[in-house]
């Protein structure tokens, strides 16, 4: 009712585009140039021609790329697996290292402990002399 003519003309066309026979005439249509499949735009955007040794060719570089990441990946998994066992063997050592050296904290204690004792018994039988 309030509405202007732009406005009215603008949800015309929105209704108009959204509609289901306007999404038919959006469809593909079989035109030579727009009915290339997705391996076939590869071999375009390659540089590669459309024909038999076009495609031959085409195979050979993915094969060669293929290879390539194949490598690649190899190569990670392998780093990773260095890479988690030199992690085991480091976290082995540390707790060799820490068991080790609570026991020699242990034994210091001990150590402590009978010095404090000598020195009472020392410091007792110098009293016991003067």
């Amino acid at each position: 009712m309030f509405e202007s003519d732009e406005k009215k003309y603008l949800k015309k066309k929105y209704d108009h585009l959204h509609s289901p026979r306007s999404q038919l005439k959006k469809q593909p249509s079989q035109q030579p140039g727009r009915d290339m499949s997705p391996p076939q735009e590869t071999a375009m955007a390659i540089g590669v021609p459309k024909t038999v040794y076009g495609e031959l060719k085409l195979s050979e570089q993915l094969s060669f790329q293929l290879n390539e990441l194949k490598q690649r990946f190899d190569n990670l998994r392998e780093q990773l697996e260095y890479t988690t066992y030199q992690k085991d063997s480091l976290q082995r050592e540390l707790a060799t290292l820490s068991q080790k050296y609570s026991q020699r904290g242990d034994q210091l204690k001990s150590v402590k402990k009978e010095m404090s004792q000598m020195k009472s018994t020392l410091s007792e039988s110098i009293h016991k002399c003067f």
